[in-house]
């Protein structure tokens, strides 16, 4: 919430700039969402359950993260699709703006269960779900609805047992 009024303002002052710093700000979670996905692809390889202090993000650096992906959930830009997605994991803000761009958001949340990562798999599962809870787009669009309940299905014989639970609850949801 403190991040949305100052954007918005800065955005409304220099409006010859607004798209400019739009796309920054897009490029920008591109790199963030980067450097967080090597951090878990670093964790995951060691074996271990969390990395080394020193390797390990700081909570400076996580707060940054998460104000830029608040900055973007700000704009409700569809150009922020993908970089959205990339930072599905982080809950709430990436979730509800993909919800929020409809029946696109669809696919490319669903593909996010072949992730390597069960956090994001897991999360992707919740977010189609709630895409049909919170989305009357997506809720009357057979389309959607179709490929979300396949993608659920698909996600209940998950190798993990927080991705089948997760997608068994959402499937049960949605009276399936």
């Amino acid at each position: 919430p403190y991040v949305a009024p100052g954007l918005r303002s800065t955005l409304e002052k220099e409006p010859e700039t607004a798209e400019a710093r739009k796309t920054g700000l897009i490029e920008l979670l591109e790199i963030e969402n980067s450097m967080v996905a090597d951090k878990e692809r670093m964790r995951r390889a060691s074996g271990l359950a969390e990395l080394p202090e020193e390797d390990r993000l700081s909570e400076e650096y996580v707060n940054y993260y998460g104000d830029v992906i608040a900055a973007l959930a700000t704009l409700r830009d569809p150009r922020s699709l993908n970089v959205m997605v990339g930072a599905i994991a982080t809950g709430g803000m990436a979730t509800s703006t993909l919800i929020s761009f409809g029946t696109i958001a669809v696919e490319p949340v669903a593909e996010q269960l072949k992730s390597a990562d069960p956090l994001v798999r897991s999360s992707a599962a919740a977010t189609l779900s709630e895409m049909l809870k919170r989305s009357s787009e997506i809720a009357s669009d057979p389309a959607s609805r179709s490929k979300i309940q396949a993608a659920l299905i698909r996600a209940a014989a998950d190798e993990n047992i927080f991705v089948r639970k997760n997608a068994v609850e959402r499937l049960v949801r949605l009276g399936d």
